[in-house]
């Protein structure tokens, strides 16, 4: 299994936990047994196992929501406090939950069966370590220069990384300012559309306009036009109506004249045989007081 003197570190998501010397065996760190400590190997075997690591169960805020780029990506609105503190509360619960099922685990492991389960990890450190300690002098300068070539591999990595993020971003600024401008098209395009829609609708009221007009100039000569025949057949009427009257009047007068001329005549006519039958009553008693006359 090799020296246990020393561990190597447990990579987990760019964090390092690293283990003193004899950690594992000698230095174990005293505990209660309801609450082991992380640096336990039956507690980090007990990771191994289920998979997790010291973050999962040591952070005490969740990890941020990864936020969508580019142009084509949904865009989400803000979350609000009372939705953080909904993600905090249960990612509390799990961080309890999985807490206590590596404690549980961890509880029920021999130390013996923590160090068999992590010995992997412990026998490639003490051989790179007892690598190390054999080497040769003359070997020296080999690993100088290897240690320079991947010293200069990882710079260059380095570098090609934050050319690749640049790069990344340039592309998403790129594909932002065509989204941009392909909105600002988008909306020229409906602008103009909308303006094409507006003088279409105005050029239509002007010609709906002319025609009102149009129309109410001929309803207005159409009732003066109308005005005017009544207006004369008014002026026909009175004056048919004064000739009538007029030539009631002359009938009148003319009737009221020969009624007179006819009353005159009979009241003549009358007056002359009542003197006619005076002038013979007249005479008859004459001849009577005659003939009396003659008798006596």
């Amino acid at each position: 299994m090799g020296d246990r003197s020393e561990f190597k570190p447990l990579e987990s998501q760019g964090r390092t936990l690293t283990l003193a010397p004899n950690a594992l065996v000698k230095d174990v760190e005293e505990v209660s047994p309801e609450r082991l400590s992380m640096n336990d190997p039956r507690m980090l075997s007990a990771m191994k196992v289920l998979g997790c690591t010291v973050e999962d169960l040591a952070s005490p805020t969740p990890p941020p929501m990864k936020k969508a780029l580019g142009p084509g990506s949904p865009r989400k609105a803000p979350h609000s406090a009372e939705t953080t503190k909904r993600r905090f509360e249960l990612w509390e619960r799990k961080r309890q939950e999985l807490l206590m099922e590596v404690e549980a685990m961890a509880s029920n492991f021999e130390l013996s069966d923590a160090l068999r389960i992590l010995a992997p990890d412990m026998g490639a450190f003490a051989k790179e370590k007892a690598e190390q300690a054999v080497l040769r002098p003359e070997d020296g300068d080999n690993k100088i220069e290897a240690l320079r070539a991947q010293a200069k591999a990882e710079a260059q990595k380095i570098v090609d990384d934050h050319r690749a993020k640049i790069q990344a971003l340039a592309e998403s600024a790129e594909r932002e300012e065509n989204a941009k401008k392909r909105v600002a098209e988008l909306k020229g395009e409906k602008y103009a559309q909308l303006l094409e829609r507006i003088k279409a609708r105005e050029a239509k009221e002007a010609k709906k306009d002319e025609r009102l007009v149009a129309h109410e100039k001929e309803r207005k000569e159409m009732s003066r036009s109308l005005m005017k025949k009544m207006t004369g057949a008014f002026d026909k009427v009175q004056q048919h109506q004064q000739l009538t009257t007029e030539n009631w009047a002359k009938a009148r007068d003319e009737r009221n004249a020969h009624m007179g001329d006819v009353l005159d005549r009979k009241s003549e006519s009358q007056q002359f045989a009542q003197e006619e039958m005076i002038r013979l009553y007249k005479e008859k008693e004459e001849k009577i007081m005659e003939r009396m006359d003659r008798k006596r």
